[in-house]
């Protein structure tokens, strides 16, 4: 069953933000509640109290309550109206459906005498209301009532209760025993019933308070089973950050071999690649940039670097070996907010020298001092041996043909290459050759065709 706490209060109270200190109206009606508290000290504000249709057997614990207006208790469990006697603004009162039976009536009637500011009582649906005097009984003790039941109360039926106060008291003791001694009646005949075994106990027992709480205890068992199950059905929810922070956990567990060799790894099939210049290395990593990046651990050691991707772990050891190690502790990391890419920047613990080859050295000395150097630095591992591109103007230079060192022979007769100092002359003998080709033709002695000796 629900009980009336602060976290229920503030959640009913979403109209005033939350807030529950000047709170002046809330509804806990349909909640299968069974006791009134905690409502009174939170909220001691209240004008306006909806606790309609619960199983509600007691009105009780409202004595804080100084400015309540318009309590609604109808659908409930009340036998009696009590516990109002603070509530001294209390203008209406429903009660409509309870089980205030005809014993309690006089009772009920007298515990509503400190409320002189109460205008409306809703009492219909009570065991007393099948009684025809009750509401000439009620306006007589309550004579500031100016509605019951929906109904205005004119001066006349003020003036008509009045004159039959005394009968309708005693008219109504002796209803009350007479309902006492058919409830005892009845009671044994239901004994006896039992004891016979011959039918059963729900046939003739009466609807009380009782049996209510009882269906509706379980109503809410069926109601509990049926949203058991409906969450049975659905997708379970997840706990993203839990389940990363496992990952974690279990990716710090696996980082070595029994040897001690790094346990390199891509579970993610993540594409990745490694960078270097003079002081640094630099791991680049593509994540997709829809990731939020509180699902991403990134956690550098001296030998190797471990990303945590969701529940998938990526771990690379540094380029070079283990005797190329980083400065863990000032290494970055940083994400592209447009493309989504994890770089990491490593810090190199001993910093290479780098030799760029290609240069000239006038002196040989130098030149064999630098190589013998070179090849000690190598071979202690803190030398790399880079390459220095060349420049464009020097590429050229290097694929240009040197017009001096082609082929000159009788076979270009056209051409004649002569040096004239450092530059180059060429020189054309076309119409020369020309010419000579011409003579040869025309010293050939070739007899000119007769027409006569065609004709014969």
């Amino acid at each position: 069953m629900v009980r009336i706490t602060a976290d229920l209060i503030r959640k009913k109270s979403e109209h005033n933000e939350g807030t529950m200190a000047d709170l002046e109206e809330i509804t806990l009606h349909q909640l299968e509640i069974e006791r009134i508290e905690n409502v009174g000290q939170l909220c001691r504000r209240l004008r306006i109290l909806y606790l309609q249709n619960n199983i509600i057997g007691k009105i009780e614990n409202l004595q804080h309550l100084k400015e309540l207006e318009y309590l609604n208790l109808a659908l409930n469990n009340i036998t009696m109206i009590e516990g109002l006697e603070s509530c001294e603004f209390l203008r209406k009162l429903d009660l409509t459906v309870n089980f205030i039976p005809l014993s309690n009536l006089e009772k009920s009637a007298q515990n509503l005498q400190h409320n002189k500011n109460l205008r409306e009582l809703y009492v219909v649906g009570n065991p007393f209301s099948d009684w025809d005097g009750h509401k000439d009984f009620l306006v007589s003790q309550l004579p500031w009532l100016e509605r019951l039941d929906g109904t205005s109360i004119t001066k006349s039926d003020r003036i008509k209760a009045s004159q039959r106060a005394q009968e309708l008291k005693d008219e109504l003791a002796r209803l009350v025993g007479e309902e006492l001694a058919k409830a005892a009646e009845a009671g044994c005949k239901i004994a006896s019933l039992e004891d016979e075994g011959g039918t059963d106990e729900n046939e003739h027992a009466p609807y009380t308070p009782e049996l209510r709480t009882e269906m509706y205890r379980e109503m809410a068992e069926e109601k509990a089973e049926k949203e058991a199950r409906e969450k049975a059905r659905q997708p379970k929810e997840r706990d993203f950050d839990q389940e990363h922070q496992k990952a974690v956990e279990a990716a710090r567990a696996k980082q070595f071999f029994p040897d001690g060799r790094v346990r390199q790894c891509n579970e993610a099939g993540l594409d990745f690649s490694f960078e270097e210049d003079k002081a640094n290395f630099y791991l680049r990593v593509q994540i997709p940039r829809h990731v939020d990046t509180s699902l991403l651990d990134c956690q550098v050691y001296p030998r190797f670097v471990q990303v945590v991707f969701k529940d998938k772990t990526l771990r690379v050891a540094v380029p070079g070996g283990e005797d190329d190690e980083v400065l863990s502790s000032q290494s970055k990391c940083e994400r592209s907010r447009t493309t989504g890419e994890l770089k990491v920047t490593l810090p190199k613990e001993r910093q290479s020298e780098v030799l760029v080859l290609g240069e000239r050295d006038s002196n040989a000395m130098q030149v064999a001092e630098r190589e013998a150097r070179l090849k000690a630095a190598e071979s202690s591992g803190r030398v790399r041996r880079l390459t220095k591109p060349t420049s464009l103007a020097d590429q050229v230079l290097r694929e240009a043909v040197d017009l001096r060192t082609i082929y000159q022979g009788k076979e270009n007769p056209n051409l004649d290459v002569s040096h004239e100092g450092a530059g180059l002359k060429a020189i054309s003998h076309v119409n020369t050759a020309l010419e000579r080709q011409l003579a040869a033709e025309s010293s050939l002695a070739v007899p000119d065709l007769d027409d006569d000796d065609d004709e014969d």
